[in-house]
């Protein structure tokens, strides 16, 4: 199972080497795990442990930097990989404190690997973006899937890491489409309201037909560019590109995404 854990992490974060890690240490199968990522090019890593004290052995046998339990919130925004293995009868990371860790990272993938028992990772973890929670019945299983062949596991947990890849991907990428159609919408809302300004008299039933009219006229460009930037469409930057020309919309667009994405939160 350690040797499936270092596969999902490979296929998760790729070249170890470049990223970081955090074991929570309290049992055996944790330190197999880590074991596995060193040698597959690991380098840096925390260790954490319910005493300093015990942190501090992890810390000398890996050569690394030890800090206390309490710290582990603080510095989950900064780690790529959590190996636990405490058990401590209570969820450490849960969802809230994962969600927190990952706007920080700003949805940069996260890798938990839950090696106690009972589990320290909320399985709710799983359902964020950004989050790849594998537990020790996850990892048994690639493991038996792929008994006859060393080969087909391998296979197996990069299949299903990467449907969680690109679950992630597609999710991110239609978050990048929305401030293009948010800004359509909003330029298509000022000409409504700018011609209803010119009746001489406030027609409710006018404003909902008219209301009704640009969502309709809408839908479908908003649906196909939304669908553009999904499928990761080269031509998806042209077609916001000839929305802002033929529109003269002048923010909300490629070139002020961040802006954009501000007026989503705001509303």
């Amino acid at each position: 199972m350690a040797a499936c854990a270092s596969q999902v992490a490979r296929d998760v974060q790729g070249d170890l080497s470049r990223v970081s890690a955090m074991l929570v240490t309290g049992g055996e199968m944790g330190e197999l795990i880590i074991d596995q990522l060193r040698a597959a090019g690991l380098k840096r890593l925390t260790v954490l442990a319910r005493s300093r004290a015990r942190a501090e052995i992890g810390a000398r046998r890996y050569d690394c930097h030890s800090a206390a339990l309490e710290d582990l919130t603080d510095l989950l925004p900064d780690t790529d990989i959590v190996v636990t293995s405490l058990g401590a009868g209570r969820n450490l990371i849960d969802r809230s404190v994962a969600e927190a860790a990952l706007a920080r990272r700003r949805r940069r993938p996260m890798l938990f690997v839950d090696a106690a028992i009972p589990s320290d990772v909320d399985p709710a973890v799983n359902d964020l973006d950004g989050a790849f929670v594998y537990s020790l019945d996850d990892l048994e299983r690639i493991a038996l899937e792929g008994r006859s062949s060393r080969d087909r596991a391998a296979e197996d947990a990069e299949s299903i890491v990467g449907e969680e890849i690109e679950r992630f991907r597609r999710s991110t990428a239609e978050r990048n489409a929305t401030p293009a159609v948010t800004a359509l919408r909003a330029h298509f809302e000022r000409v409504r309201s700018d011609i209803l300004a010119e009746t001489s008299h406030p027609d409710p039933a006018l404003d909902d037909a008219t209301r009704r009219l640009v969502n309709r006229l809408l839908h479908a460009p908003s649906e196909a560019l939304r669908a553009l930037s999904a499928g990761n469409d080269p031509t998806a930057l042209r077609a916001e590109e000839l929305l802002r020309y033929l529109f003269d919309i002048e923010s909300g667009l490629p070139n002020d995404r961040e802006t954009g994405a501000e007026e989503e939160k705001k509303s």
